[in-house]
């Protein structure tokens, strides 16, 4: 209806974009640039920071390995010992 005012934020923050959300954190003393730049850095970070985490994943999943052969091991000792 016309007239009819919008009752939500006028900066919702869930349906903007993401440099929207971005600005409004930042303040107005932040250009566009500095903004668009803030995020490929983050972005950046965040790849960065995925890697690191592949990584962590596939050491502990070696080392659950190894701790899995090393039980297994030991109760073939056991079961040999035991004859």
């Amino acid at each position: 209806m016309p007239g009819k005012k919008h009752s939500g934020r006028t900066h919702d923050q869930g349906s903007a974009k993401p440099t929207n959300r971005v600005m409004l954190r930042l303040g107005p003393e932040h250009s566009s640039k500095d903004c668009h730049d803030l995020m490929l850095r983050l972005k950046a970070q965040a790849e960065c920071l995925e890697e690191v985490l592949t990584d962590i994943r596939r050491q502990i999943d070696e080392l659950e390995c190894e701790e899995i052969l090393e039980h297994i091991q030991e109760e073939q000792e056991e079961l040999l010992d035991s004859d």
